[in-house]
């Protein structure tokens, strides 16, 4: 995961007007709590991150916790650990400052 937050900082040098919102996911199981606790720590440590090892200024970022509230779809042929799996995610959204 590194490599791809890592990539993504240089992408972030190339936007300056832009900030970043990072959104954390957790699987669908356990309580709906601790799922959302899991989120926020998620996308935390990816914009402590950022912060730390590539200077990405603070205040360009934003995280927002949605816990098991958004599954993705399952596949298929997926099993149902690797759904799970693939549900344990941030995404990374760029937007653009007034």
């Amino acid at each position: 995961s590194r490599l791809v937050v890592d990539k993504f900082a240089e992408t972030l040098l190339y936007y300056p007007n832009y900030r970043l919102v990072l959104h954390g996911y957790s699987s669908p199981t356990g309580s709906s709590q601790i799922n959302m606790d899991l989120s926020r720590k998620r996308a935390g440590s990816i914009a402590r991150y950022l912060v730390q090892e590539h200077r990405v200024q603070g205040s360009r970022i934003n995280t927002v916790a949605h816990g098991d509230r958004e599954p993705l779809e399952r596949n298929q042929n997926e099993t149902y650990a690797d759904w799970l799996e693939r549900n344990q995610r941030t995404e990374f959204v760029l937007v653009k400052d007034r």
